[in-house]
């Protein structure tokens, strides 16, 4: 199982190739956490309930064309981040370079509120 260091190192080399444009940056950089998200086969049915309040609307599966929505993929790569602290300090790593801010669990909060205000479904 790939853990926070081969998490950490993959953005590190990803970062030093790309470092001009903070949002492709941000997008391939959650895309490479997004896969390592769904290679660790995380569990959300207690996240949806306890902590969001939530009933999944359908039996969900994590398929590449789910992930062809942007949004999807970020709300994904949030809950995953707030159920596996290998997920969540990829995301720290990669939002303190990407926006001067350190990821907190209010941060991860406001950016999952946000996208289920938007209307993004998980």
């Amino acid at each position: 199982m790939r853990d926070t260091n081969y998490i950490t190192e993959t953005l590190m080399e990803f970062i030093d190739d790309n470092p001009l444009d903070p949002n492709k940056l941000y997008n391939d950089g959650m895309l490479i956490i997004q896969e390592i998200a769904v290679e660790k086969n995380i569990s959300f049915d207690a996240t949806f309930r306890e902590t969001w309040g939530l009933e999944p609307e359908v039996v969900m599966t994590f398929d590449d064309h789910y992930f062809e929505n942007v949004d999807q993929r970020m709300i994904y790569v949030f809950f995953s981040a707030a159920r596996d602290q290998d997920i969540n300090d990829a995301v720290a790593y990669l939002w303190q370079i990407v926006t001067g801010e350190v990821f907190t669990e209010a941060v991860l909060v406001r950016e999952i509120q946000f996208l289920l205000e938007k209307g993004v479904k998980f």
